[in-house]
C-alpha cells in the first residue's frame, strides 16, 4: 500500500540523482496502483520497487528500465527453469549472499555524516564540520530504524 509507494518513490528519486535523470513520480505511482489492483484481481501478492534491487542493477552498470526487465526475464527463468539446482544451495550460503549484497548496498560515507549531524554544534563548528542535515532528521531516523529492529516490521 502507501508505505510501498513511498519506498518507490524514494528509490525513483534516488535512481535519478544516481543517473542524472527525472523519473514521473505520478507515473510511478498510477502504474503501481494499477499493478497492485490487477494483481489482487487474479489472487497475486502485490509488491513495490526495491532499493536494493535498483542499486545492484545500476552497480552493475543498467541505465535504462528495460535492464530491470531484464533482471527480472532471468530472475523468472532461473526460478523456473533452474530450481532444482537452487534448491541444492545451502541456506547459510545464501544468508552469506545476502551480507555481501547489503555491504555494497550500504552507502557507508553516510554514516560520517549521520554522526557529525549527531555532534553538539559548538563541536561541529570549532571542528569545521558542516552538514545539510538536521539533528533532529537523524535521530528520527535511529528511532525508526531501532523499532523496526525490535518489532521487526521490515
Amino acid at each position: 500500500g502507501a508505505i510501498g509507494l513511498l519506498e518507490s518513490l524514494l528509490t525513483l528519486q534516488l535512481i535519478d540523482e544516481l543517473t542524472n535523470t527525472k523519473g514521473n513520480g505520478n507515473r510511478e505511482a498510477f502504474g503501481q496502483g494499477l499493478g497492485q489492483f490487477l494483481s489482487g484481481a487474479f489472487g497475486g501478492m502485490g509488491g513495490c520497487t526495491t532499493i536494493g534491487q535498483s542499486l545492484m542493477n545500476i552497480h552493475s552498470g543498467g541505465s535504462t528500465r528495460l535492464s530491470s526487465s531484464v533482471a527480472a526475464t532471468f530472475m523468472l527463468l532461473i526460478i523456473l527453469v533452474a530450481y532444482p539446482l537452487i534448491n541444492l544451495i545451502p541456506v547459510a550460503s545464501l544468508a552469506g549472499v545476502m551480507f555481501i549484497v547489503t555491504y555494497f548496498t550500504i552507502e557507508w560515507g553516510s554514516f560520517k555524516i549521520v554522526l557529525a549531524a549527531l555532534l553538539p554544534e559548538k563541536v561541529r563548528e570549532k571542528r569545521g564540520i558542516y552538514t545539510k542535515v538536521k539533528r533532529s532528521d537523524c535521530i528520527i531516523m535511529l528511532i525508526v530504524v531501532a523499532v523496526t529492529l525490535i518489532f521487526d516490521l521490515a
